[in-house]
This record gives structure tokens, sequence and C-alpha cells, in this order.
């Protein structure tokens, strides 16, 4: 079985650790939490269109009407919650929760983490970086106060 075998959910181990009923053998490892299904609908589209090294965003990137509802939480929820949520969240910072983000924009951990700053755990831990859209979307929305809107 190949991890991940483009277009073919069963022939692909990913497909079955992220869905596995074995605490033993589930990715994420607990204390980790299990993928959500959106996550989970979100990998099995991209590995029944072929699992390409694409993105789904469109290539133009709307730094002009960044709010928290939509903008931001979407960027949060895609890249930092899988990690950074629910009672085993990493470094104790729960990011489905907007009070805690915000705690960490006031503090600048977020925006040093971020941009990978010198003194700052980068983030995402995956050894990449946001992208450059999703980091000025950002921080537009710091500029602005980091509104919960």
């Amino acid at each position: 079985m190949e991890e991940i075998s483009p277009g073919n959910l069963r022939n692909s181990k990913i497909w079955r650790k992220i869905n596995e009923d074995d605490r033993d053998d589930i990715m994420p490892p607990p204390p980790r939490n299990p993928l959500t299904q959106q996550q989970k609908d979100v990998i099995a589209k991209w590995i029944l269109q072929g699992a390409k090294n694409n993105s789904c965003q469109s290539s133009s990137c709307d730094s002009t009407n960044v709010t928290y509802g939509v903008t931001i939480r979407s960027i949060v929820s895609a890249k930092c919650q899988g990690c950074h949520s629910g009672t085993a969240a990493s470094a104790g910072y729960d990011f489905s929760q907007y009070a805690v983000l915000k705690a960490r924009v006031n503090d600048g951990k977020l925006w040093g983490a971020i941009n990978h700053l010198a003194g700052y755990s980068p983030m995402p831990k995956n050894g990449t970086k946001l992208s450059d859209c999703e980091i000025n979307q950002i921080r537009k929305w710091i500029d602005m106060g980091a509104p919960n809107n």
C-alpha cells in the first residue's frame, strides 16, 4: 500500500491512518485531537483529484477585505488548529477560541511564529511557512486591531 495513491482512497495509507479506530495507529497520534470530518473531506477530495501539488486558493490574494470571520478563521482552521485546538492543544493555545488567538496577537507571538523570526517557535511546525498572501492578510488584520468580526 502506498502512502498516497492518487485517485484511490482505499490504497492510500494516509487515508486509512486518519480514519483508524485503534488509538495506537491513528494519525495524528494522541494526545492530539483526531482530524475533523471537514479536514478529512478535504484530504479525501485532494486524493481523489489526483493528490496534485497545487493549491485550492485562487491565484489572486485579497488583502483589502480581511475579516476574522471569513479570512483569518479560515487560515487558522486550516493551518493551525491541527495542533492548536482542544484539550491537548500544543503549548496550551486553543486557537479555535478567538480570545486565545487575540492574546497571541497582543503579545507578538503569533506574528513572530508565522514569520519564523528569531526567538519564536516557527509555525506551522511542518517546516513550511504560511503563504505570502496569508501572512499579508494576517498583518492587515493585526494592523486593524485584530477585531472579532
